[in-house]
């Protein structure tokens, strides 16, 4: 067993600390777990080591140079590893590697990094190595891809095979026989969680038999062979300032806190959503008031109740009837609990938050073009709508413009994806006078390593 960070919602809300659904689903079986924090896979083709990021889990960006950096990946596979194999782990940081990077960073007068997280998610996409290799990331190898050729028949053979390959494995792997066993190592865990080196919110639990792993096989992306059992979310109390209304792409009108910052498990928290109307009448919020927040999932920010011995706010929030942004008429349907702004494409938060869409993975996919420029590029009238971006950089004074922010400067650079839909409208811009210098239909920046058809994690 190993004690696994989990980032995203991978296995499933409904079977975080439940041991009946860990009994229902895994009566009788092993499990293993790991320790996790940026996912990450390793290529071997013949002893070459290649390296990408989990992307949508076929297709990733390549950061083999920075992976390289990190002391536990070995610099190559020995003879007898498979003529191919895929690798995956998780990529983080220590406490006391972050409170040095900190320290580095106040010194250099530099911005603090929130959280381990977010310093090893950004280290390891850096175009620059030498940048990862300043950021002492650690790699746990944990689960098996592709491979040419079989090399174990259970979970914790693999992971003898990966320790004897030189690679870095959660030293708290544990084999388990039973459901006492497995109860008893989530409360041995809980009770180090504090002391371990990083940061978990859980154990994963594994069939061992890998076998009964493909026999089982997944639920989309879930396996019904492994399972997260969470443990309970850290708390804090805050001051709520304000609600903030914002508007999406859909019109929908969406209130966000503004809480006085908070340290909650080693993340600042300075917003959280809550939903909508009903939801604060249903919680009673009042601007002033003292409220208990917590990280849904270690990750999503929310407001648990009000704290009431503490003494209450004295503003009561009233919901606008109409939009902010705009000031059209927001109308919520009878039997929904969204209202909404009617302005359509008069209101500029709906076309930025359209236009941002437009650009995402799962749209068109346009590469180097993110929510903030965006938002700079809208402000600055250079564009209106979606056609806007293929004939923004047609005018030559803008080929070379660059957009200054809080954080990095930010290039103008845009590269479509390489979807059909996305050639086709290239081909549209090009002959609406866009640049052909700057729309490309090649590759993305990094070029992606692709997971071979069919090949499932184990």
């Amino acid at each position: 067993w190993m004690a696994r960070r989990i980032n995203r919602h991978r296995w499933g809300e409904q079977f975080h600390g439940s041991r009946q659904s860990c009994r229902r689903n895994h009566r009788g079986r092993n499990r293993h777990g790991l320790c996790r924090r940026e996912a990450a896979g390793v290529e071997g083709h013949e002893g070459r080591i290649a390296g990408a990021t989990r992307g949508d889990g076929a297709e990733g960006e390549d950061i083999t140079a920075n992976l390289r950096t990190l002391k536990s990946l070995p610099p190559s596979l020995p003879g007898d590893a498979p003529a191919r194999i895929e690798i995956r782990g998780e990529v983080f940081m220590t406490k006391a590697d972050f409170m040095a990077l900190n320290d580095a960073q106040t010194a250099a007068g530099q911005r603090l990094f929130a959280n381990p997280r977010n310093a090893a998610a950004g280290g390891l996409r850096q175009l620059d190595a030498r940048i990862t290799a300043s950021r002492r990331l650690s790699l746990f190898a944990y689960a098996m891809g592709d491979s040419s050729e079989p090399i174990a028949d259970s979970h914790a053979g693999y992971l003898d095979r990966l320790r004897d390959w030189g690679f870095s494995v959660n030293p708290l792997s544990r084999l388990l026989e039973t459901e006492e066993q497995a109860a008893a190592f989530q409360a041995e865990i809980g009770a180090q969680r504090a002391s371990l080196p990083y940061d978990i919110d859980g154990v994963v639990y594994k069939i061992d038999d890998l076998g009964l792993q493909r026999r089982l096989g997944f639920v989309g992306r879930a396996p019904r062979w492994a399972i997260a059992w969470k443990f309970p979310a850290e708390q804090a109390t805050t001051v709520l300032r304000e609600i903030r209304i914002q508007v999406g792409r859909t019109g929908a009108l969406t209130p966000v806190a503004e809480l006085e910052p908070v340290n909650v498990g080693g993340v600042l928290v300075s917003r959280a959503t809550l939903h909508n109307e009903d939801e604060i009448q249903r919680k009673g919020l009042r601007i002033g008031d003292t409220v208990t927040i917590q990280r849904a999932g270690d990750v999503i920010p929310q407001i648990v109740s009000v704290v009431t011995d503490k003494p209450r706010g004295e503003t009561e929030f009233v919901y606008p009837d109409h939009c902010p942004a705009c000031g059209s008429l927001a109308m919520r349907p009878p039997g929904e609990a969204v209202r909404r702004c009617t302005g359509g494409l008069i209101c500029p938060d709906q076309r930025v938050e359209r236009l941002i869409h437009f650009v995402s993975r799962n749209a068109f996919d346009i590469d180097g073009l993110g929510e903030k420029t965006i938002q700079e590029f809208y402000a600055e009238g250079w564009l209106h709508g979606p056609a806007d971006l293929f004939k923004l950089f047609a005018d030559p004074r803008h080929r070379s413009l660059t957009i200054e922010t809080s954080s990095d400067e930010i290039s103008t650079e845009i590269r479509v994806g390489n979807s059909g839909v996305a050639r086709a409208f290239t081909q549209l811009a090009a002959s609406c006078g866009g640049s052909s210098t700057v729309v490309k239909t090649d590759t993305p920046r990094n070029e992606p390593l692709r997971r071979e058809a069919g090949a499932q994690p184990r």
